[in-house]
């Protein structure tokens, strides 16, 4: 780790995610908060408060008793939610089996009970499911007739348009859990045009409260995780610290990973998410793509990150975050070719935004192709003129 480059918050929470803890380290640290309350709001934001505080907790005569008292609840608020959202999940997935729907969990509880054995050690905020794409509008349709909601038209999901240009589908719950239904996990830019036949049948099970629920491959997760973090610029800890676990916990093919990000063309997200990762936990990896995550390119990406994140950029989301965040994608980019169909990719297809601003029947889709620029500039003067 870059110790230089962190607060002494930052550096807490670092340390209390280790697995070989320095206690007297941590104790050092804790005597250093001089503001509580904003290391409890950082250790929130960065999704890591559950285990900081099953860290913490066995340091409490250090930490001020009404703090010690506040993390406790919030922990508690915290598991509980995070029962309440297995539970639905277990019940989403046994009613999509009943009714001869395959159907993939990740992220989530799956995550946490694949990465940390424990649904409750991490913090989420919504449940993903991927399923076939044929059969998205049939599992919306179930789903709503059994009582969950949705801000969009489901009839959405017959237009073409819009399952070409989207990735995933919104539902909720009467106790408002967020349910993300996915027909796809990568953007179209991605050379990994895999059918949803080649996940299911790569799929891992994953055993939670008895139920065995299908899951990614653990190396297409992983590569999926990484090339989630980079793409946000790893502004949460907690996105290392899944890899890290993820790792840790499971047996990784890394021929399998390696192939994977090579056909989709990400493996420096790949490696630098292995760099960060391996500087939370140490990971027992080939020598050759140890070599590879440690390349002096690499480790420059990794400087931003530490420098992002010792920013608070997590507690700071605003137009100037979001420029620092395409600013770093852009050097994830490591060649002119790959920028050129980045911007290429970002100015000329269709989003989602694009079609919900203007939904149009598929046969009329060539008018959003129109519009689009149109669009950009105007955001870009609005833009401008708020700041």
């Amino acid at each position: 780790m870059l110790k230089s480059t962190f607060s002494s918050p930052i550096l807490l929470i670092l340390e209390s995610l280790k697995i070989q803890k320095d206690s007297d380290l941590i104790e050092k640290l804790i005597l250093q908060i001089e503001d509580w309350h904003y290391f409890f709001t950082l250790a929130h934001a960065h999704g890591v408060f559950p285990l900081v505080y099953k860290s913490l907790k066995n340091h409490g005569t250090l930490i001020p008793q009404n703090i010690l008292i506040q993390m406790k609840k919030n922990n508690m608020m915290i598991v509980k939610q995070n029962m309440l959202m297995t539970s639905e999940l277990l019940k989403i997935m046994k009613l999509l089996e009943e009714y001869n729907i395959n159907a993939i969990s990740f992220k989530g509880p799956l995550l946490s009970q694949l990465a940390y054995k424990d649904i409750t050690f991490r913090q989420y905020s919504d449940l993903d499911i991927l399923v076939d794409e044929e059969y998205i509008f049939t599992t919306t349709k179930l789903l709503t007739e059994k009582g969950y909601t949705h801000t969009h038209s489901i009839k959405l999901l017959k237009n073409k348009t819009f399952l070409q240009v989207s990735n995933d589908f919104s539902l909720f719950t009467t106790n408002n859990i967020h349910i993300e239904l996915h027909w796809k996990l990568f953007r179209e830019k991605i050379g990994l045009h895999k059918k949803f036949s080649d996940y299911f049948r790569t799929k891992t099970s994953v055993s939670i409260h008895g139920k065995e629920i299908n899951s990614l491959s653990i190396e297409l997760l992983l590569v999926y995780l990484c090339l989630h973090g980079s793409k946000h610029a790893w502004e949460r800890i907690e996105w290392i610290n899944d890899i890290a676990m993820l790792i840790h916990n499971n047996k990784i093919i890394w021929k399998n990973v390696l192939e994977t990000a090579q056909i989709m063309n990400v493996e420096t997200s790949l490696y630098l998410g292995l760099n960060l990762a391996n500087d939370v936990c140490k990971i027992d990896m080939p020598k050759e793509l140890l070599k590879k995550i440690n390349s002096l390119y690499i480790n420059n990406l990794k400087e931003d990150v530490y420098n992002f994140i010792n920013q608070d950029l997590v507690l700071h989301q605003n137009h100037s975050t979001y420029k620092q965040i395409k600013a770093f994608q852009g050097k994830l980019l490591n060649s002119n070719s790959k920028k050129i169909k980045h911007f290429i990719f970002h100015y000329i297809s269709l989003t989602q935004n694009d079609f919900l601003a203007f939904p149009l029947p598929s046969s009329l889709r060539w008018v959003l192709y129109i519009i689009k620029p149109f669009r950009i500039i105007y955001k870009t003067v609005l833009t401008k003129n708020l700041n």
